[in-house]
């Protein structure tokens, strides 16, 4: 299965760009009607957000998409490498916690990397199937070099930011540098 259908899934969008029978309805969460949720799951109050820290947000991403395409510019050895690998988790981790931001300004409720990616998808910041498969592979890549540090693994996340992964951070800095909120 090729992960774009797993989007398409997700959002019950058929391939010819209607809706499904059974498609999924993403709704704004408001804080002043509360989802009726199943008694074990709790239950979390999100309170107002301060404009001031969705602009923090933006900057360290910007900053940090910056430091990344330095470090991608250069050419070394492990060192650089292993650099390039921790410039990067640092700023997937500032881009999914800004959007996070932005879309819980927006009315969606997204607790983790996962989510926010998906419903960056349904609001359009990421805008092709394709480009969702690569924010889903480097979600799966930035687990693996958090948790685990293998040196032949280490050289193929290296190549995938080098080919892939810095320029797409790059280009959502961008889209994210365009966001206000309302």
């Amino acid at each position: 299965m090729v992960r774009h259908d797993f989007w398409a899934r997700f959002l019950g969008v058929r391939s010819d760009g209607g809706l499904t029978p059974s498609h999924i309805v993403l709704t704004p969460f408001s804080p002043s009607k509360p989802k009726r949720l199943p008694g074990w799951l709790p239950v979390r109050t999100i309170k107002p957000m301060d404009p001031q820290r969705f602009i923090q947000r933006q900057q360290e991403f910007l900053r940090a998409a910056s430091r990344l395409q330095e470090a991608v510019s250069q050419q070394g050895g492990d060192i650089l490498r292993d650099a390039t690998i921790q410039r990067f988790e640092f700023t997937f981790e500032a881009a999914w916690k800004t959007l996070q931001l932005f879309l819980l300004h927006q009315g969606f409720d997204a607790t983790g990397p996962r989510q926010v990616l998906k419903q960056a998808f349904a609001f359009g910041l990421i805008q092709t199937p394709e480009e969702a498969d690569v924010w889903l592979a480097m979600l799966e890549d930035r687990n693996l070099t958090t948790h685990t540090y293998r040196e032949a693994l280490a050289e193929v996340i290296a190549a995938n930011i080098r080919a892939h992964y810095a320029a797409r951070l790059v280009d959502m800095a961008g889209r994210v540098a365009a966001l206000k909120l309302d």
